[in-house]
């Protein structure tokens, strides 16, 4: 859960992505919005409504500023 909000996420989510890119993907959706962790795991780029940035968040917002 830790690793979500760590700076380290932004890059491991911008790698994923232009991985994707790179590989001939078109149409991303991620998985989940907005979800608080819990014990299944913390599925959300942002944890609850109102946050403003967050590491997955920014590397999506990020990446589709580049993309668009």
């Amino acid at each position: 859960m830790s690793l979500n909000r760590r700076p380290e996420m932004t890059d491991l989510y911008t790698q994923l992505l232009e991985a994707w890119k790179q590989a001939g993907g078109t149409v991303f959706m991620n998985f989940s919005d907005i979800a608080r962790p819990s014990k299944w795991g913390s599925w959300g780029a942002l944890e609850f409504v109102g946050q403003a940035r967050s590491p997955k968040y920014n590397a999506l917002i990020n990446f589709i500023d580049r993309n668009s």
